[in-house]
């Protein structure tokens, strides 16, 4: 699959450890350009959980943070060492 030019430089800046009972991660923009997140999906591999980036643009160098919460699945899995697949 082709990676859409908008995510090419979406990158995991930074990700909270599986211990840290408030999970988060976060989302940089390395463009020079807004990036459309609109529709977007991180999925957990193990948990089957999904999380679609509602209506939202990250402007040039921005980043983003997800919440444990915003994910809507639990992310207890990953505290046990097992990994995460992303779709970005």
């Amino acid at each position: 699959d082709q990676v859409p030019s908008d995510t090419a430089q979406l990158r995991f800046n930074e990700i909270a450890p599986a211990s840290d009972e408030s999970f988060w991660l976060e989302i940089a923009n390395q463009r020079q350009q807004p990036a459309e997140l609109t529709g977007f999906v991180l999925t957990a591999s193990v948990s089957g959980g999904a999380y679609t980036f509602p209506a939202q643009t990250l402007g040039a160098g921005g980043m983003v943070v997800v919440t444990e919460a915003e994910l809507g699945f639990d992310v207890a899995v990953f505290r046990q060492g097992l990994p995460i697949a992303e779709s970005l």
